[in-house]
């Protein structure tokens, strides 16, 4: 098992090598940087489900609004983040968190 990449080891090289190298990444974020990945993932989980299940178009509307209003938040206020966007997006095929004792949560990306 690989060791957790907190907040401040957040790289686009190094969480490319690590997911590349491993098949999986561990990511250990406070709450407050959590909670903004969760919706971040949770949107690409909408957005990804639209082709299969023909959303119509003024249903989409609402949840494209929230994303936006994630990558906004993502800009301003935790724009580490976004160096994990192409695992998110690309590379990993499934994506869980779970709370840990001490508050942290703990994000696992798998190939």
């Amino acid at each position: 098992m690989t060791s957790a990449l907190c907040y401040e080891d957040l790289n686009t090289k190094r969480v490319d090598t690590t997911f590349d190298d491993n098949g999986e990444l561990l990511v250990s974020l406070p709450a407050k940087h959590a909670s903004v990945l969760i919706s971040f993932i949770e949107t690409i989980w909408v957005t990804n489900s639209w082709g299969r299940n023909r959303t119509p178009y003024h249903a989409r509307l609402v949840p494209l609004l929230k994303g936006l209003l994630v990558i906004l938040r993502i800009l301003f206020k935790h724009s580490k983040l976004f160096e994990l966007g192409g695992v998110i997006v690309l590379k990993s095929t499934a994506q869980t968190w779970e709370q840990l004792p001490d508050g942290q949560v703990l994000f696992k990306f798998v190939q």
